[in-house]
């Protein structure tokens, strides 16, 4: 890991670099000619020059013990950093399962739809919740920083148009898709998951982390769609993502409580001229 590459394109990684301690632990390296090229196309040539081996390499000896099985890894949320989290451990041979607290985009649409002209909230389908995450409705806009338009941030540009975003978005200084746009882009995307063995799930809150030791072991997830009240289940898995958004209040509380190290991000307010 090039610890002064990554500073330079984002200095606040310090905080999270200055945390690490030394372990064993899979050790990635890719080379910027293969993320010139979309994320799936480069997984696909790393799964194959590795042979597809799971397991933990020793920093200190470079050898690669084989796993016996493959880790399971549950990745809550499904908005862009859901989505990719999964799409990356997807591809690398992770026993994957995405969760998501609201629908799919087909009956996201539905609901939003009923919000906005019969004024009926589905508190867990909305503006906020759902496949895609927030921004597929807010018009689905693309943001990058004036010169830090490093080649992971084309990368994922790249992941897009294999989906089926206009190739204009690689080129265009303020990239721009569209919610019309967004919405068979998330199909295609969820069918590429099925198809690499990732379960989603849907209508599925977590509601609590299962802590052993010090360690995650699982998760608590109610069905939201279920009446009357949700129903919990706990779910074993090695590893749990986090990628909940911003508008999941309760989740954060919950981790707030299990002194999960959190810290506030800088707002941002758009300003639309109709």
């Amino acid at each position: 890991m090039d610890v002064k590459k990554i500073l330079n394109i984002e200095p606040r990684a310090w905080d999270f670099i200055a945390r690490l301690e030394p372990k064993l632990g899979v050790v990635e390296y890719m080379t910027e000619e293969k993320l010139a090229v979309d994320l799936v196309s480069m997984l696909n040539v790393s799964s194959k020059g590795s042979n597809n081996v799971l397991g933990i390499r020793d920093t200190h000896s470079g050898m690669i013990y084989r796993q016996q099985k493959k880790p399971r890894v549950a990745v809550i949320g499904s908005g862009p950093s859901g989505l990719f989290a999964s799409l990356v451990l997807g591809e690398l041979g992770a026993e994957v399962t995405l969760l998501e607290r609201g629908q799919p985009v087909e009956q996201r649409g539905r609901d939003i739809g009923a919000l906005a002209v019969r004024r009926i909230l589905q508190p867990e389908s909305n503006f906020c919740f759902g496949e895609g995450g927030a921004g597929t409705w807010s018009d689905g806009k693309l943001m990058t920083r004036i010169g830090k338009n490093t080649d992971g941030v084309q990368a994922v540009m790249k992941t897009f148009v294999h989906f089926g975003a206009p190739p204009n978005i690689l080129v265009d200084g303020k990239p721009h898709l569209g919610t019309d746009k967004l919405v068979p882009l998330l199909r295609k995307f969820r069918h590429h998951l099925r198809e690499l063995g990732v379960t989603i799930r849907f209508n599925a809150r977590v509601d609590d982390l299962i802590v052993e030791d010090g360690q995650v072991k699982g998760i608590v997830v109610s069905d939201v769609e279920l009446q009357p009240g949700p129903a919990s289940q706990k779910l074993a898995f090695d590893a749990v993502v986090m990628a909940v958004g911003h508008s999941a209040r309760d989740t954060y509380s919950m981790l707030w409580q299990h002194n999960v190290d959190m810290s506030p991000k800088s707002f941002a307010v758009s300003f639309h001229c109709y």
